[in-house]
Formats: structure tokens, sequence, C-alpha cells
């Protein structure tokens, strides 16, 4: 698990932390702050509605391509994305999922808004 440097701390004249450092809880141990660190929450940042509908529309003109394929199609139209590869992944896994054209099994859990904006695009597909 992550932690965050709440204080910056120095021993002998030598910064051992500084504050907002994100860190594993060994390194803390190791280092002797475990009293100034706390859980690290990465902040996520939620998809748009305008992304998803990118989303769609790559999967909806190159589906025969792999996972790692749609997110570079995706990277090329919208560069300035503020997801990582792996969550893209994960959302064109969901829309391969929902393909009823393909075989390809999806994830559980797919949003309502994805599943929504998939069905207003091709009802009969998705």
């Amino acid at each position: 698990m992550k932690v965050q440097v709440t204080h910056t701390i120095t021993r002998n004249g030598k910064v051992v932390v500084t504050k907002g450092d994100v860190i594993t809880e060994s390194q803390s141990v190791k280092k002797k702050v475990t009293n100034y660190v706390i859980p690290y929450v990465r902040v996520r940042v939620k998809y748009t509605t305008d992304e998803y509908n990118q989303m769609i529309q790559v999967y909806m003109s190159n589906d025969t391509l792999t996972l790692t394929e749609l997110v570079d199609k995706l990277l090329e139209t919208n560069p300035n994305i503020q997801h990582s590869n792996q969550g893209l992944e994960m959302y064109f896994s969901i829309i391969k999922g929902c393909d009823t054209t393909n075989e390809h099994v999806g994830l559980d859990n797919p949003s309502k808004e994805l599943i929504t904006l998939l069905r207003k695009v091709d009802s009969e597909r998705f």
C-alpha cells in the first residue's frame, strides 16, 4: 500500500522525506517516518459522456482491433485524455463484452451511462 508523507523530515542535516512524497509502507518503516504518513488516495478522474462517445465511435469503426490498438486509435484522436491506458482498455473490454457480434467476454459491471449510450448507437447490437 502507498502512503503520503505529511511533513518534511530531516535528520543530521539531510532530508529523509519531503512533505507530499508518495512512498510504500515498507519505505516508511525503513526510513522511520511511520508517524508522519497517511494512506495515499489517488484522485480519480471520472469518464465524461463525450469520452464514452469517443470510445464507442472508435470501437464501432475498428471493432476487429485488439484492446491496445483501440486505445492507440483513441489517443490519436484525443491525445490529452486524462485516463490511464489500462483504464481505457478496461472500458473497451466492456464495450466488446456488450457487443453481440463478438465472442469476447467483457467485465460484469458496465456503467449504466455507457450501456445507455451503446444502446442509443445500435440497440440490436448492444
